[in-house]
């Protein structure tokens, strides 16, 4: 062979394997840009929602834990043997954590929103964004912010990250807004009882009509077990007594719960309702001195400024002056709602 031909064979072939090598670290190079992109992309933008039910919970019945955290406040609903915990501290309501989760089910992706709406409507109503964690077994969990602003028709955005695109959420069949549900005030999401008492710890009852000063009424127990019946005002006490019917109604107490607490998407007049009359007062008083009040008042449905029509078969009640209000049905306290007559009146 020409030793000149061998020469340029040879500086030909290691030229193909530089360039093959070339090719080779521009494809590694080109790959790790667009992996740096995708990166930046994920954080600035909040990653990328590639189904509308991005937010929902997918089977209620794997989820273990849901964290909410709004300012310094932070809220842990935690699934045990014996239900669901509240911070790890006492039993949740069973009907209010089954609603909250197939609430959360049911949560959609109605539309995005740009940047300059978000923060115009964060201007306009600043409210501290809510950062939920929901963790489901065997160890997935998923976060993400809501900010329950009033300020757009749905009154609520979702973003994965602070940083990330803001998303207009709605849940079908529900009219108020979806910010509302995630609560972080422990209260909220006990279990709705107002009272339960054994007769026999029952030191004092007493329930005041303020329209109707002749049917309100005292029972008071002594340290002997006898009950007195006094009338009111003036606690004057009633000679003749159905000592039975004391009794019995006595009974009516053992438990007392409310059906749901009255939520800013019930559009509801809280700070004009309480600031009226009550139809009805309750004080009961066990032996170990706790007191509990219940103020209760009439359920209003007003459909113009001539027409209104009063609910038959529910009452607002406030529960020891607390500055809110929950909905109770007649028919769960219609037995404690007696008058004096009741006890005065011979059963034959």
């Amino acid at each position: 062979m020409v030793p000149g031909l061998k020469q340029v064979r040879e500086t030909g072939t290691e030229r193909a394997v530089m360039k093959k090598d070339y090719r080779k670290y521009f494809f590694w190079i080109l790959l790790l840009t667009l992996l740096i992109v995708i990166v930046f992309a994920s954080r600035r933008f909040g990653g990328f929602v590639t189904s509308s039910d991005y937010f929902a919970i997918k089977n209620i019945n794997r989820v273990a834990s849901i964290i909410l955290e709004e300012g310094n406040e932070k809220l842990v609903l935690k699934k045990g043997d014996s239900g669901w915990t509240v911070n790890e501290k006492e039993l949740a309501g069973t009907k209010t954590i089954r609603y909250f989760l197939e609430s959360l089910s049911r949560i959609t992706i109605k539309s995005t929103v740009s940047e300059s709406i978000f923060l115009n409507d964060l201007s306009n109503d600043p409210v501290p964004e809510i950062r939920v964690t929901v963790k489901e077994k065997p160890g997935f969990s998923k976060s993400y912010l809501v900010y329950p602003v009033s300020s757009n028709p749905y009154g609520n955005y979702f973003k994965k990250r602070e940083k990330g695109i803001a998303y207009v959420v709605n849940i079908p069949g529900f009219s108020g807004n979806v910010g509302s549900l995630y609560i972080t005030s422990e209260k909220l999401w006990l279990p709705h009882e107002i009272y339960s008492y054994q007769p026999s710890r029952i030191r004092m009852v007493c329930l005041e009509y303020p329209s109707d000063d002749g049917s309100s009424f005292m029972i008071r127990q002594d340290s002997t077990g006898c009950f007195e019946l006094f009338s009111l005002p003036g606690e004057l006490p009633v000679p003749e007594v159905n000592h039975e019917r004391i009794l019995r109604y006595l009974t009516y107490f053992s438990i007392l719960r409310f059906e749901r607490r009255v939520m800013e998407s019930d559009s509801v007049d809280v700070e004009g309702i309480l600031l009226s009359i009550p139809v009805q007062n309750l004080k009961v008083e066990d032996i170990d001195g706790e007191i509990i009040t219940l103020r209760m008042f009439p359920i209003v449905d007003r459909y113009s400024d001539s027409e209104e029509e009063v609910d038959l078969n529910r009452i607002y009640g406030q529960i020891n002056g607390e500055k809110e209000l929950v909905v109770i049905r007649y028919m769960d306290i219609d037995p404690i709602l007696k008058d004096l007559t009741y006890f005065t009146v011979d059963e034959r």
